[in-house]
């Protein structure tokens, strides 16, 4: 049911062609890590942690075009590019259930800083994943006499850090074997953790679990010591 709910997320914010080209390949989405569109360029994918040009059974390979950037963009900022100028001055928007959208173009300048992306040319979609029991293996390494060490996790990029950081969470929040469950206050900065829509997490961060979502590390992690009193702090 979970899966399903992810693959019409992804497919929701996609051009009507790219999405096609995706149904025809009949993938599990539980094995898709990214999709990367790039105008005048082929369409590409992550898959099964391969890179896949898409359509795979064919040497015709299918080259993504301005408008399909252009209505993925579209569907993503729900047709207002404008309300998300926050956002994509970092270079990526999350969308419902946690996945990341990262764009490149012409940078805008205020100054030094970043103000805006615009004439956006690639679209990068990191789809999130939710690996319940994939922390099983480390728990017993972050522990000690049932208490959580300081601990910090370390990859290079789809390393899967957030997945494992999302179960160590959930089992630290509801209590196990190697750890007796305690408070826990997420900063969520890019919607990453817990997937929130409208403020509510889509992921299972577990029953002692707080979360501030889209807020900045240094400011959440003062707001949510006084005001929720957390026995753990835990950030991407």
């Amino acid at each position: 049911m979970k899966e399903n709910r992810k693959k019409q997320q992804i497919l929701n914010i996609l051009a009507e062609t790219i999405r096609e080209r995706l149904i025809k390949e009949n993938l599990d989405f539980a094995e898709l890590q990214e999709i990367r569109l790039r105008i005048d360029k082929p369409l590409i994918i992550v898959y099964r942690n391969q890179e896949k040009v898409l359509p795979m059974d064919s040497s015709e390979k299918y080259y993504v075009t301005k408008e399909d950037v252009r209505e993925t963009m579209d569907y993503i900022s729900h047709y207002s590019l404008y309300a998300y100028e926050k956002e994509l001055k970092q270079g990526f928007l999350t969308i419902e259930g946690g996945h990341r959208v990262g764009v490149m173009g012409k940078v805008v300048l205020e100054g030094t800083t970043v103000k805006n992306i615009q004439y956006i040319s690639s679209v990068n979609i990191r789809i999130a994943h939710e690996k319940i029991g994939c922390a099983d293996r480390v728990m017993k390494h972050i522990t000690k006499d049932r208490e959580v060490c300081h601990t910090l996790i370390i990859s290079p990029p789809r390393g899967g850090k957030t997945t494992l950081l999302r179960d160590i969470i959930r089992q630290i929040s509801d209590g196990n074997d190697f750890v007796k469950g305690v408070t826990v206050g997420v900063v969520d900065e890019r919607s990453e953790i817990g997937g929130c829509y409208q403020g509510i997490a889509q992921n299972q961060l577990g029953m002692r679990t707080d979360i501030l979502d889209c807020c900045p590390k240094a400011e959440g992690m003062l707001m949510l010591i006084p005001s929720m009193s957390p026995q753990l702090l835990a950030i991407d």
